[in-house]
């Protein structure tokens, strides 16, 4: 496996990597998929080697062995056998995330070249999703897709490699584009609520689970507890999915369809002042005075429980929980219904693979994806790398392997048995939710701050939501 790394955005190879010894599970993998009844032998590794012939611009890259066990190309053959070993085929295959997911794919793709040596893996990967967007497969942020469709493969072509029963149909949909699809969802997330009991306890109330003991909180946390502790706590971005939450829950409407916004401006004026609802009767601060330099579960405010909840992503569960200095109470708490039309909200694929369509050996790519996702021995090394995993015998490989955090699927199992809408495209558009330069944040900061009426705010998000969608549909 060669692996690139694109320095622009200083990723490192993980610490352990250069000296990482053969784990168990990917001893006994590869000794599985080598060893035969006349041949038993684990091969000798390959030290690492710096390899400066095999850059590519602008990663430089170097070439290691197997960190955690590769065996050596050429595995030996047995006398008297014969070699039925394919031509040889090399595959490239990008991704991005810190040190931990990195890892886990190479220890993943080592696994696969052990079993099918014919063919090798190079590898391109960094801390953002700006990566190389040429290699053959492809991690993929889910709305790619649809914003450039003649760059992938159409996977239902090769349904026969890649067991796409496995995967939620909704969540097939949310890859699939007039009818061709361009992804596999890896995970599927969404967000819920998650409260620190400890502090709700300092005030003498529970954790709320209606919209009204959610305002009441906040005035009881002023009162007993003082004012620099609130209830809720969150940044531009979730503000902005807890107001479609609340819209879509009051007027049974989802926020876009066939990509047009469902909502006028005086109706999203509506939210705006639900937001504001929340900020005067204390739920939760201002954007100005929660302003901090990382993610809230970083801040000492969350750390010490002055910040008793916020509305996260399922999969963040434990980073939330471990980042409290007493985790004692921490609780995933119920979606809450601020209306009676529906239940607001929705949920994303969290990560997909894709197969770009310049991609010359699409098959022995489907076999890796299919090899990362469903087979036992690549999911039970992937985990919960990418995400509580979609295909169901990727999970129940995940699970049987210790690498799926209850809190998390307890997380993702009350986020999906309650939200009613799926998530449009568009509405993680960059320009629209980017923290803190989008369209989102401007506004909503903005209003929080004062600088901006409901009204105007409510008419500044309706133009640039139309005019970001007009612009989708043109392209």
């Amino acid at each position: 496996m060669t692996i690139y790394t694109n320095l622009s955005h200083a990723a490192k190879l993980p610490p352990k990597l250069s000296a990482q010894p053969v784990t168990e599970k990917l001893e006994s993998a590869i000794i599985g998929v080598t060893a035969n009844s006349h041949c038993r032998q684990l091969q000798e590794r390959e030290p690492d080697e710096p390899n400066n012939s095999k850059r590519r611009s602008p990663c430089a890259g170097w070439r290691t062995g197997i960190a955690a066990g590769r065996l050596r190309h050429g595995a030996a053959v047995c006398p008297g056998q014969a070699s039925t070993q394919p031509e040889p085929v090399t595959l490239t295959m990008s991704w991005w995330g810190d040190d931990a997911r990195t890892e886990t794919y190479q220890q993943a793709i080592q696994a696969f070249e052990a079993k099918l040596q014919y063919i090798t893996v190079e590898t391109i990967y960094g801390t953002t999703a700006d990566e190389d967007q040429t290699a053959d497969v492809m991690q993929v942020d889910w709305t790619w897709p649809g914003q450039n469709a003649d760059q992938f493969v159409d996977l239902n072509e090769y349904s026969d490699v890649i067991d796409l029963e496995q995967f939620s149909q909704s969540a097939l949909d949310a890859c699939t584009v007039d009818g061709a699809l361009l992804a596999v969802p890896m995970s599927v997330t969404g967000r819920i609520f998650y409260w620190n009991t400890c502090t709700f306890e300092q005030a003498g109330i529970d954790a709320p689970k209606t919209y009204e003991e959610l305002l009441t909180a906040g005035n009881t946390f002023r009162e007993v507890l003082g004012e620099e502790y609130y209830p809720l706590a969150m940044d531009a971005a979730a503000r902005m999915n807890l107001m479609v939450s609340y819209l879509e829950s009051t007027t049974g409407k989802a926020w876009v369809v066939d990509r047009q916004l469902q909502y006028s401006a005086d109706e999203i004026k509506t939210g705006l002042e639900f937001l504001q609802a929340l900020e005067e009767n204390h739920v939760m601060p201002t954007l100005a005075a929660q302003q901090t330099n990382g993610t809230l579960d970083q801040t000492p405010m969350w750390q010490n429980g002055q910040y008793a909840g916020t509305f996260a992503w399922d999969a963040d569960a434990e980073t939330y929980r471990s980042a409290l200095k007493n985790a004692s109470g921490f609780l995933v708490g119920d979606e809450i219904a601020f209306g009676g039309q529906a239940n607001g909200g929705f949920s994303k694929v969290y990560l997909a693979l894709a197969i770009n369509s310049s991609c010359q050996h699409p098959k022995e790519a489907a076999i890796l994806v299919n090899f990362l996702l469903n087979e036992d021995m690549g999911a039970s090394i992937m985990g919960t790398a990418c995400g509580l995993p979609d295909s169901a015998t990727g999970r129940a490989a995940a699970t049987a392997a210790g690498l799926v955090n209850p809190l998390v699927v307890e997380a993702n199992n009350r986020m999906m048995a309650f939200v009613d809408f799926p998530l449009d495209p568009t509405f993680e558009s960059p320009a629209l939710a980017a923290v803190p330069d989008g369209l989102y944040a401007a506004v909503l900061t903005a209003c929080s701050n004062g600088e901006l009426t409901t009204t105007q705010a409510a008419e500044q998000l309706a133009e640039g939501i139309t005019a970001m969608l007009d612009r989708t549909v043109a392209e």
